[in-house]
């Protein structure tokens, strides 16, 4: 993997998109299509030279059949865990569907203050509060 110089990799970014729907107060969450059991939110590493929006959106028009704004940044992690690697999360919101929803994904609706039971060490309870808040 490249870094963003070109070089060998020093660091991974992590691009995850949140959909919420205010009149329901839930968020979007799905489960891997990898096989991994884990849940998340919509996300991907972003490649060297590759654009933020244009990165996101592929990720949800390939595992959710939908179409999405990008409204903005709204939290970023470093997990002690994971040090090379930055994770950014961006308040998203669907503005249209194409129906191709990837058949091996699972997706729930969850409210706030589930994160901590479906995200688990992957939940931040900075990012769960200023959720909870938009809500």
């Amino acid at each position: 993997m490249e870094d963003f110089a070109g070089g060998e990799a020093s660091f991974t970014v992590t691009l995850s998109g949140i959909i919420l729907d205010p009149e329901k107060k839930k968020i979007l969450i799905m489960r891997n299509p990898d096989g991994k059991k884990e849940w998340r939110f919509p996300q991907g590493i972003l490649k060297a030279k590759t654009k933020i929006e244009d990165f996101l959106k592929r990720i949800f028009r390939k595992n959710l059949g939908c179409d999405i704004e990008i409204i903005g940044p709204v939290f970023s992690t470093i997990l002690p865990e994971r040090e090379n690697s930055l994770h950014i999360h961006y308040l998203c919101e669907i503005v249209g569907r194409n129906g191709n929803v990837d058949k091996r994904t699972e997706l729930k609706w969850i409210s706030p203050d589930e994160l901590k039971k479906y995200l688990g060490e992957f939940s931040e309870s900075a990012l769960e509060e200023y959720l909870t808040e938009l809500v």
